[in-house]
């Protein structure tokens, strides 16, 4: 995360067999609990609360994005261009 504030491009893949815990690791085990059984990610703001970083159940992504979204918010020149990519084989 300080080498994304720094200005360095960053990647977060996660790779694995099916059921080794990406997707727990990457976005966390509430989540994956709440998640059970649909097949799209959450997509109200009610289900991605389940996200926040405050919580001791949220995953890398989460964490990462809370951390640097806080710094950039006291920076009022800050420019973040995101993309998300989600490759099923």
């Amino acid at each position: 995360v300080r080498h994304v504030l720094e200005g360095y491009n960053a990647c977060l893949v996660a790779y694995g067999h099916t059921g080794s815990g990406k997707t727990h690791t990457i976005l966390g085990e509430d989540w994956v609990r709440n998640t059970v059984g649909m097949t799209a990610s959450p997509r109200s703001t009610d289900e991605l609360q389940v996200l926040s970083s405050c919580d001791p159940g949220a995953g890398v992504l989460p964490r990462a994005l809370e951390a640097i979204f806080s710094t950039l918010e006291q920076d009022g020149g800050a420019v973040c261009i995101v993309s998300f990519f989600e490759i099923h084989n």
